[in-house]
């Protein structure tokens, strides 16, 4: 593992009492330019927790639109405390890291996530890292799984696409990416009121007691959603857009996904059947060019499952990982 190019001492949501380092990798120079020719490279920030034994499970969670990597709170703490080492960061132009110029493509986030990888010194070929990605962070690990095959042994899909059939985004949608881009949400209140309406389902905000007894699920939401947003950095409007461009113009072809369900040593599609931003059915499609991985559809889920079935996810993600054990060592 190389010497972080900067330890950070700021703010966290994650679990500190797992924490094994913070800090910042820097992206590769020649790939992503930086300011003026003697800038400095641009950096992802990132987190590492959990076991630091060389045999530990690693595993990576790779989180979507315009979020950082604290919204996997559940499961870092989850993972980290079973024994894993677990390794969640900011993508590009969201939270702590920084902010190349724009658009981006998913293809290029999975380059970040390589050079990230070899900044920690995970650059074994031998099939020993598993990969959770939920909505663009889906699309990035689908690249990713193209990329570098040689490394990943499982890959979870969460709430994600491939883009193959193009579908006009839901009103839901609509309505959050026109308010948050158009300078319509005006207070960090606003904003999250919005991100929790949209990313869960009404049915599962109007319940009690599933994070707190007798408290509201709305209202324990919005709350926390409104730590982490007073906790990080914001966003500027360049990572806004050019994160939404890379999800917009995301594409694997068929081809390229069975591709990627034959070099892969196992896979997980899950979804909910009441998303209002990625439809669901995009996973049977996923589902269908992959091949032989474990299918889940959660009723009454919305688009944040990490969130809303926190338990059974893990449980999903801790499965994959377990049947992907035996198959990796086969593709030795």
């Amino acid at each position: 593992m190389s010497e972080s190019t900067n330890e950070f001492t700021g703010a966290t949501f994650l679990d500190a009492a797992t924490c094994l380092r913070r800090g910042f990798a820097p992206l590769d120079k020649k790939r992503v330019k930086p300011v003026g020719k003697e800038g400095d490279a641009f950096k992802l920030y990132y987190e590492l927790h959990g076991s630091d034994k060389p045999d530990a499970r690693k595993i990576v969670f790779i989180m979507g639109l315009n979020s950082t990597c604290w919204g996997w709170h559940g499961q870092v703490r989850y993972f980290a405390r079973q024994g894993y080492q677990v390794l969640a960061f900011d993508n590009r132009g969201v939270g702590y890291s920084d902010t190349p110029r724009g658009p981006y493509k998913t293809s290029e986030m999975a380059k970040d996530v390589v050079d990230l990888f070899d900044h920690l010194g995970w650059t074994s070929k031998d099939h020993s890292i598993n990969v959770v990605g939920v909505s663009l962070g889906g699309m990035i690990s689908q690249e990713l799984g193209l990329l570098i095959p040689e490394r990943i042994q499982s890959i979870v899909l969460t709430s994600t696409t491939a883009n193959i059939v193009f579908r006009l985004p839901s009103l839901k949608a609509l309505n959050m990416y026109v308010r948050i881009t158009t300078g319509m949400v005006k207070t960090k209140e606003d904003l999250v009121t919005l991100a929790v309406k949209t990313l869960y389902p009404d049915s599962f905000l109007d319940k009690v007691g599933d994070y707190e007894p007798e408290r509201g699920n709305r209202d324990y939401l919005e709350d926390e959603f409104l730590r982490r947003v007073n906790t990080g950095r914001p966003s500027t409007a360049m990572g806004r857009f050019s994160q939404i461009s890379a999800g917009m113009f995301h594409r694997v072809k068929p081809e390229r996904l069975e591709k990627l369900g034959r070099s892969i040593p196992a896979i997980g599609v899950i979804t909910g059947n009441d998303d209002n931003l990625i439809y669901w059915k995009e996973s049977e499609i996923l589902k269908r060019y992959l091949g032989d991985v474990e299918y889940k559809v959660l009723q009454n889920g919305g688009h944040a499952l990490p969130s809303q079935f926190r338990d059974e996810y893990n449980l999903f993600v801790e499965s994959i990982v377990e049947s992907s054990e035996g198959k990796a060592k086969a593709m030795l």
